[in-house]
């Protein structure tokens, strides 16, 4: 919801998800020091990146649910085995859940 909404807003004309005040593509760097300001502003005191905010979605959407071939598609890996990795998935719950099956 607040994502369409955000996107809706712009009229800066870029395919980049986050920009900058002058509607140019982020570089890495602004990215990372945006998500370090943002976690001290919540209080949080421990290290948090751009990849621990990744992780952090890929662990809630499994514990919730989630499909691990949905997650890998959204997490854009080409081999599922990465996402397994990614994810620290070792509970074979998640992955007999997640897998489909296949009739040999």
């Amino acid at each position: 919801k607040y994502l369409s909404k955000y996107l809706e807003s712009r009229t800066d004309g870029s395919q980049a998800l986050i920009v900058s005040k002058l509607g140019k593509r982020m570089c890495n760097q602004g990215i990372r020091d945006i998500v370090e300001y943002s976690a001290v502003k919540a209080g949080i005191t421990k290290k948090v990146t751009p990849h621990t905010l990744r992780h952090s979605f890929a662990t809630n959407y499994m514990l919730n649910d989630g499909n691990l071939l949905s997650l890998s598609s959204m997490l854009g890996h080409s081999s599922i085995q990465s996402t397994t990795i990614y994810t620290h998935i070792t509970n074979p719950k998640f992955l007999a859940k997640s897998l489909p099956l296949h009739d040999s």
